[in-house]
């Protein structure tokens, strides 16, 4: 924090004959009176009786809550002040200011509260400042943070939307090349089987064509038939019947053809 640059004022003690109880409490405020110059404000502190002087020497010794709880009784205009300064010190610069300007309005020329005041104005100001300036940069880093995400989210999206795309366009050409494969495949199946069975076709006929050349090779090669063989009997006869005189009509002929089957037949 900033080193606030404030007035602390003390009252001095008038101290004079004093007896019995009295002067022994008023030698305990002496005795702190003397550490408190001395800048002894711990033994300052044990020693004093008065409120004031203890909420004094607390504050200079930088115990702050404590001289608030001591100085805030004390009405005075010197109490109310030095009140103002616990305060400031602990950095509760709100209250610090309107004890400051409570103080102003009981004594407007006191020197120490307005030049307290007004560092204190400063110093809030300033503070304000920076916290504008503070949330201003939050602001605008968090705006900044913002961009940021948002442009990431936005290239996560299209990176996720690039890559879905690649999968489609990577998916159709597996799906298109497997089409093609297939397609070739049943192409040749189909050529393939189309080539068989025209060997098979050509091979029968091949078969077919030997088939008949060999029938018609075999059929050259066998010998002619040879007539059947007559008995002597049948060419006793037909001998005979050469030697018949034909007749113009042959019936002559025709009619010993006859009689001469019937005789053998019985």
């Amino acid at each position: 924090m900033k080193k606030i640059s404030i007035v602390i004022t003390s009252y001095v003690l008038f101290i004079g004959p004093v007896f019995g109880f009295t002067d022994m409490l008023l030698n305990k405020n002496r005795q702190g009176y003397n550490k408190y110059y001395q800048q002894q404000y711990s033994e300052a502190y044990s020693k004093f009786s008065d409120p004031h002087w203890k909420g004094l020497a607390a504050l200079k010794n930088k115990q702050f809550d404590l001289a608030i709880d001591l100085l805030a009784d004390i009405q005075s205009i010197d109490g109310q002040y030095n009140l103002a300064n616990a305060y400031a010190l602990k950095g509760d610069f709100g209250n610090a200011i309107s004890i400051y300007k409570d103080v102003l309005e009981r004594d407007p020329k006191h020197r120490d509260a307005k030049h307290n005041l007004s560092v204190l104005e400063k110093l809030k100001q300033q503070s304000q400042n920076k916290e504008q300036d503070g949330d201003s940069k939050n602001n605008k880093d968090k705006n900044k943070q913002s961009k940021q995400k948002s442009k990431k989210n936005q290239q996560s999206k299209n990176d996720r939307k690039d890559k879905q795309d690649k999968d489609k366009q990577d998916k159709d050409k597996q799906d298109k090349d497997k089409q093609d494969k297939d397609k070739q495949d049943k192409d040749k199946q189909d050529k393939d089987k189309q080539d068989k069975d025209k060997q098979n076709k050509d091979k029968q006929n091949k078969n077919d064509q030997d088939k008949s050349a060999s029938a018609k090779q075999q059929s050259s090669n066998d010998p002619e038939p040879k007539p059947a063989k007559y008995d002597e009997k049948q060419q006793a006869d037909e001998q005979w019947l050469r030697t018949i005189p034909d007749d113009p009509g042959g019936l002559l002929r025709k009619k010993f053809l006859r009689d001469h089957l019937k005789r053998r037949g019985e």
